[in-house]
């Protein structure tokens, strides 16, 4: 935990101080973003109503869709989520505990059923 800490505050220190690094983190980004509204540009040519993409979607919306997945569909714990989303299990547990009870039913309805 310490280490993503003092990495964060390195990262930002760097993003701080050194205007070239700046830059080519805001590129970086710009360019991620190009390519996923590319993306969805090109599933909204062939999707037909509901399965359309909103306009409106924004990055954070597809990680909010993807933390979801992770927990109500896959059963992932949330543990293991917070870890491969970058947040704390505060923020899920707060925030996603509505997927949370379905997803360990879901488990435990597949472990009665065999």
């Amino acid at each position: 935990m310490w280490s993503i800490v003092i990495g964060t505050a390195i990262f930002t220190g760097l993003l701080n101080t050194i205007p070239s690094v700046r830059v080519a983190v805001v590129r970086a980004a710009v360019t991620v973003w190009c390519r996923i509204r590319a993306a969805v540009t090109q599933v909204n040519a062939k999707a037909r109503g509901k399965h359309r993409i909103p306009p409106t979607a924004s990055a954070y919306s597809f990680r909010h869709a993807r933390i979801s997945e992770l927990l109500q569909v896959h059963g992932i714990d949330p543990l293991t989520v917070a870890h491969q989303t970058g947040t704390s299990t505060t923020m899920i547990e707060k925030s996603y505990l509505r997927f949370i009870p379905s997803a360990m039913q879901e488990k435990l309805n597949a472990v009665r059923a065999s």
